[in-house]
């Protein structure tokens, strides 16, 4: 099939599905763009709400040097702090502009990001990375069907 005939033709690709409060939460964070990746976006949402990851200020490199598990564990902890109302109200949501929908699909990424480990993969969402054996073996069934 194609993967094993010429595999520098197929590469692993990454489908786009965007649940609504996520893609509402790139608009809110000024995103545009199918390529956003979730490294993207984590790191425009930390910055713009104040919410320092880990407890670290320095956003753009907690955001570079993560892991997709680590990732995930700082959004996790962004989606606890920011739906935890303590003694000023509840925090990190930039004025509303964050809403609990966006939060809700967050937490679904965020537990894909720690589903995949200890990689650093550039996930645009939570997407499906299908390797080119996987795809000639669905050819195989379908045209034998």
């Amino acid at each position: 099939m194609v993967a094993t005939a010429a595999p520098g033709l197929v590469e692993p690709r990454a489908a786009e599905n965007y649940d609504k409060g996520y893609e509402k939460l790139l608009k809110a964070l000024k995103l545009k763009g199918t390529k956003v990746t979730a490294r993207d976006m984590a790191e425009a949402l930390f910055t713009r709400t104040g919410y320092p990851p880990n407890g670290n200020h320095d956003v753009a490199t907690v955001v570079m040097v993560s892991t997709n598990r680590q990732l995930g564990q700082a959004l996790i902890g962004y989606r606890d702090a920011a739906t935890t109302v303590g003694p000023n109200g509840v925090r990190f949501q930039a004025n509303d502009l964050i809403t609990g929908a966006m939060i809700q699909d967050l937490r679904r990424l965020a537990k894909t990001l720690v589903v995949d480990g200890d990689v650093s993969r550039n996930r645009v969402f939570r997407e499906i990375i299908a390797k080119p054996s996987e795809i000639d073996s669905s050819l195989e069934n379908f045209y034998l069907w």
